[in-house]
């Protein structure tokens, strides 16, 4: 099921970058490209909400990679 908050994420006009690469398999660049996307995001807090719900613990969400080294409790978008 689609989130309403999913049709205004700005990731969804960037499908050529990276969002499901674990960190250790994706360059610096590349990690600056998607900071850099989602930091200018309007549904960050919703995405970053989103993750803690569904418990995802892969890929680059809401401003950070959400590898279980990685996965804070926060849910304000803050990485």
């Amino acid at each position: 099921m689609t989130e309403s908050w999913m049709a205004e994420a700005l990731c969804r006009h960037f499908p050529m970058q990276t969002w499901i690469v674990e960190p250790e398999d994706r360059t610096s660049a590349s990690t600056a490209a998607l900071s850099a996307v989602c930091l200018s995001c309007p549904v960050r807090p919703a995405c970053a909400g989103y993750v803690l719900r569904k418990g995802i613990v892969s890929g680059f969400w809401a401003g950070a990679d959400r590898s279980p080294s990685n996965v804070t409790d926060r849910a304000d978008g803050a990485a």
